[in-house]
């Protein structure tokens, strides 16, 4: 089951331009999450929202075909459950290498295996194949499978319209850092330009 996936009860100032602030999303009470691509945009940052019942609708940076005419991530085959691939010639790929720094985990099987493959010509120009697993794939598919839902295409529509109120913040408001510290100084910053924002429309209503 994917998280709650209601329309949201407040609209443009649960997001600002620093991860932290997301947390005010709490407090509004948001089930959903439209964003830059610059927001959320970390598999961590979607896996906390998963766990946190926000459903993420954000891009997904997806390199897994960019592999040059050879075998990508969908010909190999993960095992939860032990942690490795197995390629399409059935030999196992255990996980040999972690980047902590990048979260990625690296699978290959070596050069005795991979070197007498009959399709290793079409499988890589390596010496052998290495295969690639970020800690918070789960997550990233997650994300993957809602991109195509209606939800997601609403969350889409409705994104634009808070992205020109954040423009209007920055280039005619000057809003374009927050001063006080925390969540409730960001708040009622967010509070005063949306009440500037408001009494500016108000104005234009007004005739002369």
């Amino acid at each position: 089951m994917y998280p709650r996936d209601i329309p949201d009860p407040v609209g443009a100032f649960a997001i600002m331009f620093r991860p932290s602030i997301l947390l005010m999303s709490w407090s509004l009470r948001q089930t959903r999450r439209g964003s830059w691509r610059q927001m959320g945009h970390t598999a961590p940052a979607r896996s906390w929202l998963l766990k946190c019942e926000v459903t993420p609708h954000v891009p997904v940076l997806d390199r897994q075909h960019q592999t040059k005419g050879k075998y990508d991530l969908s010909h190999f085959q993960y095992d939860s459950e032990r942690d490795s691939y197995t390629c399409l010639e059935g030999h196992e790929m255990p996980l040999r290498r972690i980047r902590k720094e990048g979260r990625i985990k690296s699978y290959f099987a070596g050069k005795d295996t991979c070197g007498t493959s009959p399709i290793k010509k079409a499988c890589t120009d390596a010496p052998f194949q290495t295969v690639t697993r970020h800690m918070d794939e789960e997550a990233r598919q997650t994300v993957r499978e809602l991109r195509d839902t209606a939800s997601c295409d609403e969350s889409r529509r409705r994104r634009k319209k808070v992205e020109m109120l954040f423009a209007h913040l920055k280039r005619h408001l000057g809003v374009k850092r927050l001063r006080l510290r925390g969540l409730k100084g960001a708040n009622e910053e967010f509070l005063l330009a949306a009440t500037a924002q408001n009494l500016k429309r108000l104005a234009k209503m007004v005739p002369c």
